[in-house]
């Protein structure tokens, strides 16, 4: 996969999450979210972000029930995940 593909940012990120870019940014300087700056820009390496997402449901990968599976697939083969892949 190329790099720049597996980098989401802080406006995707927020999409995902439900919530407002302004509690993103404040959660990666906080370090609650994993994440790094290239420049002023905040980036979320995707493969790490979604470890965060299981971690954070209390879930391991084999536990998760039916409904998240399917609901992180849908998220994943909607059309804003797959304006950033």
């Amino acid at each position: 996969m190329d790099e720049e593909k597996s980098l989401l940012t802080v406006e995707e990120v927020a999409h995902s999450l439900h919530c407002a870019e302004s509690t993103v940014t404040k959660r990666l300087r906080a370090g609650m979210l994993p994440g790094f700056k290239i420049g002023k820009v905040w980036r979320i390496k995707r493969d790490e972000f979604d470890a965060w997402c299981i971690e954070r449901s209390g879930l391991s990968r084999g536990d998760r029930p039916r409904s998240v599976i399917r609901k992180y697939a849908r998220y994943r083969s909607s059309p804003d995940f797959a304006k950033t892949g």
